[in-house]
């Protein structure tokens, strides 16, 4: 199989990482809310892992509708997000539910979830979304997508809830 790509991050950092890796790959400092792309210009949008740190709905929809804009006709998005229900994240839970109760504007399906080094020292707090199924599903078909597959996942299994690691969801361009 031949195909192409490019790699669109909004981090420099993470562009310049990128081509360290992978210098014959072509990568774009680009938001993803924004992209630098023509109408119809890809067979597949993945959103790998990032469209979980979008904080807004407006986001979110822009991000979808772009997606939507750029794919040609058949088109197949596919997106990972984290799935922020299963037990190793039950401690953030309770931090959200107090911060949502005593901040009106913090909703309890934000997270702020430390980024580590090797050695646990917290080098960041990174913003995470806990989408449903239910949410993704809405979103997607909102922004005019055909669901395919919307599924708790660990490794490359379907699984439940509480057991999974991500949630996998497949959408297609009519």
């Amino acid at each position: 199989i031949s195909f192409s790509y490019i790699g669109i991050d909004i981090s420099k950092q993470q562009i310049i990482e990128a081509k360290k890796q992978y210098p014959s790959g072509t990568f774009t400092l680009a938001n993803m809310t924004d992209l630098p792309s023509p109408d119809q210009a890809y067979d597949v949008v993945m959103l790998l892992a990032s469209f979980h740190h979008l904080s807004t709905t407006e986001d979110r929809a822009k991000t979808l509708a772009e997606a939507y804009r750029v794919l040609k006709p058949g088109g197949i998005l596919f997106m990972t997000n984290w799935n922020l229900w299963q037990p190793r994240f039950a401690h953030h839970y309770w931090g959200n539910f107090k911060r949502s109760v005593a901040q009106k504007s913090y909703a309890f399906k934000d997270f702020m979830i430390p980024w580590k080094s090797p050695s646990g020292t917290v080098l960041a707090e990174r913003y995470y979304y806990a989408f449903s199924k239910r949410e993704l599903h809405t979103c997607c078909t909102t922004a005019g997508f055909t669901i395919l597959q919307n599924d708790y996942t660990k490794g490359n299994k379907v699984a439940r809830i509480w057991d999974a690691s991500n949630l996998v969801t497949i959408g297609q361009k009519q």
